[in-house]
């Protein structure tokens, strides 16, 4: 058992501490109020552990004298462009550093550019870079079962990332992560910075790709579904084969647009993760592109099911439908989502996904949520004829 704090009013914070505690650490919760998001499992598993004694909830940063690991565990802000924003990492790292004890190590899960970590006030033996691999809707599984931890330090050690044993202080924190059962890899931090831009790069890359042939079955008469399954049992492709809407929620736009600042400040050539960047644009706006190829700019009765930006979870930073909704506010729209609520002018909310139909003269399927995938197409064909469903949610 170790004793932990975890700072971060946010997604990855509040998901970290309950995963923490339930491997059987003492757990104190910095700083504020309990963080209410909705994420599958994770409700029931933060109240299991405030029953058990391991999560507490605090906001005296002083309580930080008794740990021996701390985990600055934000979700790093962007701007409305999606570029990152260091102010409140730098603000909240000044007021942790001052309440630690000698011996505790600090660890920093938040996404940060590379040179971030080397830049910190504080003794590098004792302070590392955990790279978050968190993905909204599957959070606790992945935070409770990872394929790997990534962690960058002021030097790697031996070759090959292997375990540090000459880090002294090191102690408390390995013995954390052996609470984990999987790979550990020990890298520097400009390594471990690295190592999260390059996840996320090439999964844009992939969204991008798909997306584009997705497209391309649909002009040809071909079906996605089938090429994708073939294209899984080629092992040098991965298996993020299903075609969306662009990229959403933030944290990958975040990172494309620190790589292609990072390419500029030091000239070499990023057009591969422009491209990716043009594509999710491009893919963003595809519903509008249908509904103006079908009814041309006549005024429509709109049904929308889903306002987050991909299913189980209610996070709406860079959803398609809102940019939808944003676009088409001279319409009359009727909207359902299970978990999230707006406001909009020409906006209303339905509490039965059905109930957005009355008066609809096209439906937009924004997210493929599970409680959509319970109707059946022909049901929906009686009460509207015009449907665009990029994620196939309806059976046919």
């Amino acid at each position: 058992m170790v004793n932990v704090g975890v700072v971060g009013a946010s997604h990855l914070g509040v998901v970290w501490s309950a995963v923490l505690a339930e491997k059987g650490n003492q757990v104190i919760y910095l700083k504020g109020a309990r963080f209410e998001l909705y994420e599958p499992g994770l409700k029931e598993l933060i109240q299991k552990n405030i029953n058990n004694g391991n999560l507490s909830y605090d906001n005296n940063y002083s309580r930080l004298k008794d740990c021996d690991v701390i985990f600055l565990a934000y979700d790093t802000p962007t701007d409305a462009y999606n570029n990152i924003q260091l102010d409140l990492l730098n603000r909240v790292i000044a007021a942790i550093t001052p309440n630690l004890n000698e011996n505790a190590i600090f660890v920093v899960m938040s996404q940060v550019p590379p040179g971030f970590m080397r830049s910190i006030d504080f003794p590098k033996e004792r302070l590392f870079h955990q790279v978050d691999t968190l993905v909204f809707g599957e959070s606790i599984e992945r935070a409770l079962h990872p394929g790997s931890i990534v962690v960058g330090m002021e030097q790697s050690g031996k070759a090959g990332g292997a375990i540090p044993s000459e880090n002294s202080s090191f102690v408390s924190y390995h013995e954390l992560l052996m609470e984990f059962g999987c790979p550990k890899v020990y890298v520097t931090y400009e390594e471990a910075e690295i190592f999260k831009l390059a996840m996320n790069a090439n999964l844009a890359a992939q969204i991008a790709v798909t997306n584009t042939m997705a497209e391309l079955c649909g002009y040809v008469g071909a079906s996605w579904e089938a090429v994708s399954e073939a294209l899984k049992l080629d092992t040098r492709i991965g298996t993020y084969l299903k075609p969306g809407l662009g990229i959403g929620g933030g944290h990958l736009g975040r990172d494309l647009n620190t790589i292609e600042f990072l390419s500029r400040k030091h000239g070499f050539n990023s057009d591969i993760i422009g491209a990716s960047i043009s594509s999710s644009k491009y893919m963003q706006y595809s519903v509008l592109r249908e509904l103006k190829n079908h009814f041309g700019y006549m005024g429509l009765n709109i049904a929308i099911w889903g306002l987050s930006y991909k299913e189980n979870t209610d996070s709406i930073k860079d959803s398609p439908a809102i940019l939808t909704i944003d676009i088409l506010e001279n319409y009359e729209i009727f909207a359902h989502d299970p978990r999230v609520s707006i406001t909009r002018k020409n906006l209303v909310m339905v509490k039965d996904p059905l109930d957005a139909l009355q008066t609809a003269d096209a439906l937009l399927i924004m997210t493929p949520h599970k409680e959509y995938k319970k109707f059946k197409l022909k049901e929906i064909t009686e009460k509207v004829k015009f449907i665009i469903d990029p994620y196939h949610v309806l059976s046919s």
